[in-house]
């Protein structure tokens, strides 16, 4: 029996989403949808995330229907047609449920799922919904440092509406944004790992590494393939692994009063991770809390499986 979707990749934001993304599309054995984020299983109005709403609230929004023509058109205009009827059935279906979701792939050939990073944030009984109808799918979940995640969160979601005065960050009204319920669950990367693994086989989440998007793009984008394909060869030679298909162009220093908060917010959750899975969980330990001290001998897997989370010296 053909697999409904093959992988799904759940998270995080800013954590190299939409580079894997990219580089899964430039791969023949790979189908996408036409939209990155698809946003299906993270639809209730309790998450702070882009969930879609009913038909009537999104039709009666202009905001909402200005945007999605607008999408439309433009992929016209590109002469995109496949990707013009697949944004109009994503933004003005009547019902989104479970077969709509999966009409959303059923031309798609090959290996084939999506990427949402809100599913990080799901709470246990949406991530059943996601083993009921997605019981065999291999999930992806891309971490990078809380810390830099949450800076970068921030500087980009501000950077799309206002312009930085660089001699007048105010750190009080930054640091109630670290503190407001988008971006701590999103960087509550224990809370992630613990409810998926409460629902699906430890084998079946892959846990990757930002940071292994600069150190060794080769070697985790090989992981991520074997993940999802086993050992069917595919051929990555073509891939342009050193784009940074995501990029803030505002690149405003995180202000040390920031720094600070988040260093003491996350030292916790880091120490944990480190403790319970090493790996690069280790190295943010060791960079940011033993003053960037770092043995330089050690080498870090790009990715860990929870069932065989083990550093490699």
């Amino acid at each position: 029996m053909e697999k409904k979707i093959d992988f799904l990749c759940i998270g995080a934001q800013k954590s190299g989403t939409s580079w894997l993304y990219k580089n899964l599309q430039d791969i023949e054995e790979f189908s996408l949808p036409q939209v990155k984020e698809i946003h299906y299983f993270d639809r209730s109005s309790t998450y702070p995330s882009p969930s879609k709403k009913s038909f009537s609230s999104r039709v009666l929004n202009p905001k909402y229907v200005a945007r999605a023509i607008g999408s439309i058109v433009k992929a016209i205009f590109q002469r995109n047609f496949n990707k013009a009827a697949f944004v109009f059935k994503w933004n003005f279906a009547l019902n989104y449920n479970d077969k709509w979701y999966l009409s959303l792939f059923k031309n798609l050939k090959g290996y084939k799922g999506e990427i949402t990073p809100s599913y990080s944030i799901l709470e246990k009984e949406d991530i059943k919904k996601i083993h009921k109808l997605l019981p065999d799918v291999k999930l992806i979940l891309m971490l990078r440092n809380p810390i830099d995640r949450a800076w970068s969160h921030y500087r980009s979601g501000v950077s799309k509406t206002y312009k930085f005065d660089i001699n007048n960050l105010d750190s009080s009204e930054i640091i109630k944004f670290m503190k407001s319920e988008e971006q701590t669950m999103r960087s509550n990367y224990l809370r992630t790992i613990d409810n998926y693994l409460e629902v699906f086989k430890k084998e079946q989440l892959l846990i990757c590494f930002y940071d292994a998007i600069i150190d060794c793009s080769d070697i985790l984008i090989k992981d991520i393939l074997h993940h999802i394909c086993g050992e069917n060869s595919i051929a990555i030679n073509h891939l342009n692994l050193r784009e940074n298909v995501s990029v803030t162009r505002n690149k405003v220093t995180c202000p040390e009063e920031v720094k600070e908060f988040l260093k003491e917010t996350y030292y916790h959750q880091i120490k944990e991770l480190s403790e319970k899975y090493g790996g690069y969980f280790t190295k943010w330990y060791e960079e940011v809390y033993n003053e960037g001290i770092l043995d330089k001998k050690r080498t870090f897997t790009s990715t860990l499986t929870p069932e065989k989370a083990e550093q490699n010296f």
